[in-house]
């Protein structure tokens, strides 16, 4: 929790754990990592390749529809791509579309052959400019501002196996339940109205991260309040939302355009 501020390290980890109740839940939102040049973005991503086997695509692996499609497809292990802005306009066309079928899980048969996908693995976009406008309710993010102490080399990988199977274990009727419960909370806890149907989506998916969280103390044994993980999470939410407001709600940018 002291790699960076603010609790963002551990908000990265949390989500890419959390993947795996897509299949509980039916849905998971995909991870935006918002940071400036020398934010420790890169040495971040690659302690969590190492920690939990996740993969982090380059340009060249992302370079082609197919490419795209088979690195999100059957399994809900989450996976990365990297500087998706600086792509051909035709590759972010077609990933914001894989973004879109893969934030729940969509059969499609591609080829003349009709082979069969399954787009399901949450992705993690990287980079200075992510192009989601149009995926501002299918996505949380995790803002690096403050550096912390490095995690060292010799810190223990994350127990995956054991925690997959402790989750195939539990009650999926609790695990629902429980996240109704954390929803209802993190949106009275929201500055989202009921009647901002999109932000109220947003906080559903912040819900999730949380309720990953709350699954994955019970699992380690640890308090929920530890390390203010549920408070900095709220605070990201709410600034979320706060910046995105226009996207939702294009009267938003006119007023703004029209003041400014």
């Amino acid at each position: 929790m002291a790699t960076m501020g603010n609790n963002a390290a551990t908000q990265l980890l949390v989500w890419g754990l959390g993947g795996h109740l897509k299949a509980i839940l039916g849905f998971w939102p995909h991870m935006v990592l918002q940071a400036d040049k020398g934010a420790g973005k890169s040495t971040l991503i690659k302690r969590l390749e190492r920690t939990i086997a996740f993969t982090m695509l380059s340009g060249q692996s992302t370079g082609s529809d197919f490419r795209l499609l088979t690195s999100v497809s059957h399994t809900s292990h989450p996976v990365g791509w990297e500087e998706l802005s600086a792509r051909k306009q035709q590759i972010i066309d077609a990933a914001v579309a894989l973004l879109q079928e893969s934030y729940q899980y969509t059969v499609t048969r591609r080829g003349s052959d009709m082979l069969e996908f399954v787009p399901s693995a949450p992705v993690l976009l990287a980079g200075e400019d992510v192009p989601v406008v149009s995926l501002t309710g299918k996505i949380v993010r995790s803002s690096l501002r403050l550096k912390g102490s490095i995690i060292p080399d010799s810190t223990p990988r994350f127990p995956v196996r054991a925690w997959l199977e402790w989750l195939a274990e539990a009650n999926p009727a609790r695990i629902r339940e429980m996240y109704e419960q954390t929803r209802a909370g993190v949106v009275r806890a929201s500055r989202a109205t009921g009647e901002d149907n999109g932000a109220v989506r947003m906080a559903g998916n912040y819900a999730a991260v949380l309720l990953a969280w709350r699954l994955l103390a019970e699992f380690c044994g640890l308090p929920e309040m530890h390390g203010g993980f549920v408070r900095d999470t709220m605070a990201e939410m709410n600034d979320h939302i706060a910046q995105t407001s226009a996207d939702r709600h294009p009267w938003v940018w006119i007023m703004e355009r029209f003041a400014g």
